[in-house]
């Protein structure tokens, strides 16, 4: 059956048909796209009639396309010569209105990044870069492991100088504790030699018990030394842990009261100081640093004039350290209280393995208090003694910064 139907122009606005290049759109996603229509005035270039570009612009949300732009101008030059309508029927009615309409081919803009092209960096490299180089190209297994390994290991200058200064600006910048200003480095070797007098004549005034322990400490001395007094060899035990070199004195202690008493308290002031040195560095984090038994007033002596303490602010408690100064000063002074207590001529392999210190080490520490080195062969085997002479000399460099050996 034929059906008829009407037909009337409308004189209105065109209707804006898009057709996608890349494909059709699927009814269900069309209205996922968001069009904008654009007019604009051109001048013909050989008329001079103005002549209307029009745009239409597809918007959607994807990651691959997200525009498609369809120019009026992008039609084909034969297309242009005609002129294109779309009619719209009523089914009801029978009657087709016919609208001006604009064809436009919608043409995706791909996303597409254009990556910057990396122009490889032309440096003046040495001779030794240009072989490693090389070696990394076209050497063998072995020797391009060994350039990497070398690479690895190799620091800039640069790199370790902004990172000291980095951690030392951090050391500096931190509130926790107060700062310590160091002194230049200097021959401190003076510094750590126990009290001493140069111009005497006599080995025995060179060096004075009471100005190397001091007064009130050698009278806290004498209770808890009060065991080496009256040592008997049978009756004494060594419960404290006393060293080889002490346990091989007390049997040869002198008979008079006075001489008695001093090498006593000179033998247990080197047990005391023995004791510190030995001390790791988080023992000298605990409470209590050194033995509950010992007198307070010796224990504030020693830790003051043997140790650096380290202030805290309220947070952290104050600590206290043993540099290597500072374990140089405690030897200096077991050395110096050892030549008292062997009438200043010391043979001193034993006092060497208690401090385990090497045998290269130990007169080199014996020359710097103002010893002189003599050897003995006693029953084919030879014996190495330190002697204090008179007048004091002391060497003119610092022998304490020699190379230590265990």
């Amino acid at each position: 059956m034929s059906s008829s139907c009407s037909i009337k122009k409308i004189d209105t606005h065109g209707i804006l048909v898009a057709s996608f290049t890349n494909g059709q759109i699927k009814p269900e996603k069309s209205n996922a796209l968001k069009f904008r229509y654009f007019t604009e005035k051109e001048k013909d270039g050989q008329n001079d009639e103005k002549k209307t570009r029009k745009v239409l612009v597809a918007e959607r949300d994807a990651s691959t396309c997200k525009t498609y732009v369809g120019d009026s101008t992008d039609i084909t030059a034969p297309s242009q010569l005609y002129k294109y309508y779309v009619g719209v029927r009523n089914k009801r009615t029978g009657k087709m209105k016919v609208y001006d309409a604009d064809l436009f081919n919608m043409i995706p803009q791909l996303n597409v990044q254009e990556k910057e092209e990396v122009k490889p960096q032309i440096t003046s490299l040495s001779y030794v870069d240009k072989m490693k180089e090389l070696t990394k190209a076209f050497g063998s297994t072995k020797r391009q492991r060994a350039v990497e390994l070398s690479q690895k290991n190799a620091i800039q200058t640069d790199v370790l100088d902004s990172a000291i200064g980095s951690a030392v600006n951090h050391a500096i910048s931190q509130d926790n504790f107060k700062e310590i200003i160091a002194k230049p480095s200097t021959d401190d070797s003076n510094e750590c030699i126990p009290p001493h007098h140069a111009e005497v004549t006599s080995p025995e005034d060179i060096y004075k018990v009471e100005d190397i322990i001091g007064v009130r400490e050698m009278e806290a001395l004498t209770e808890i030394c009060r065991n080496f007094f009256d040592y008997k060899t049978d009756e004494f035990k060594n419960s404290e842990g006393y060293s080889t070199y002490i346990m091989n004195r007390l049997p040869i202690l002198p008979l008079d009261e006075d001489r008695r008493w001093i090498k006593c308290k000179c033998l247990m002031y080197i047990h005391m100081l023995t004791t510190l040195y030995r001390k790791r560095a988080n023992e000298l984090r605990e409470k209590d640093i050194l033995p509950k038994e010992w007198p307070d007033k010796l224990k504030y002596s020693i830790l003051q004039q043997f140790t650096i303490k380290i202030e805290g602010d309220g947070t952290r408690k104050p600590v206290r350290c043993l540099s290597i100064r500072m374990k140089d000063k405690i030897i200096l002074h077991i050395l110096v209280l050892c030549l008292i207590v062997d009438n200043f001529t010391l043979e001193y392999s034993d006092i060497a393995t208690d401090l385990k210190i090497g045998a290269t080490r130990m007169p080199l520490l014996l020359r710097s208090v103002g010893c002189q080195i003599k050897i003995r062969v006693i029953n084919k085997t030879s014996v190495k003694t330190a002697h204090l002479i008179a007048p004091l000399q002391l060497p003119e460099k610092n022998l304490l910064m020699a190379k230590r050996r265990k």
